[in-house]
């Protein structure tokens, strides 16, 4: 999910059908195209349910700062590039699990 930044797994939670729920905020029309990708990567990982919530731009970066505020951020969110280090400052993005590491590389060499 290119464009995703994490915001820590810790707040994942179960589903009633026993798979991990991963909520995911996109802004704009990615909710559209996340949601094209979707049911590959589920038939991927199994145990995997991803819930995505569309966000406009003009409301996502105050939702943000309001998640972040309320300890409710997503586990996984799309967020403007301007975003980035005010987000990093206030400890929003967490880094990567060091499994996770190889994405770096692999999708961002200049990283």
């Amino acid at each position: 999910m290119a464009g995703a930044a994490a915001s820590g797994l810790s707040a994942c939670g179960g589903g009633d059908d026993g798979r991990t729920r991963l909520r995911f905020w996109a802004m704009g029309s990615e909710a559209t195209n996340v949601g094209q990708i979707l049911p590959e990567f589920e038939r991927l990982n199994p145990g995997i349910r991803v819930e995505v919530q569309a966000l406009p731009w003009t409301a996502a970066h105050q939702k943000l700062l309001t998640a972040y505020a309320g300890a409710s951020l997503p586990d996984v969110s799309q967020v403007g590039n301007t975003w980035v280090s005010e987000m990093t400052a206030i400890g929003a993005i967490s880094p990567l699990p060091p499994e996770a590491a190889d994405l770096l590389t692999d999708q961002f060499p200049a990283v």
